[in-house]
């Protein structure tokens, strides 16, 4: 079985490291939230070693306005899949 790391944790390092970079060099004038959201016990920050069989891993949503949405939402979503 794989080192437990928080899901929280995860997410975090995801963003920082991956999301936030794409945002500030390809979007830089998008204004977004991003958060980490869900049912789950990760998202209260009540996972453990358990958590790991069942929908458990880093995540990141993404807020936009309507309009950026639509004017950006494909070339994300592009950016993302590289």
């Amino acid at each position: 079985m794989q080192e437990f790391r928080p899901s929280l944790e995860l997410s975090k390092m995801l963003y920082e490291e991956e999301i936030k970079p794409i945002m500030e060099l390809g979007f830089p004038d998008v204004p977004y939230a991003a958060a980490t959201m869900g049912m789950c016990s990760e998202a209260l920050g009540l996972d453990d070693a358990v958590s790991m069989d069942h929908m458990w891993g880093p995540r990141v949503t993404l807020f936009l306005s309507k309009e950026d949405k639509a004017r950006y939402g494909e070339e994300l979503i592009a950016g993302f899949k590289q």
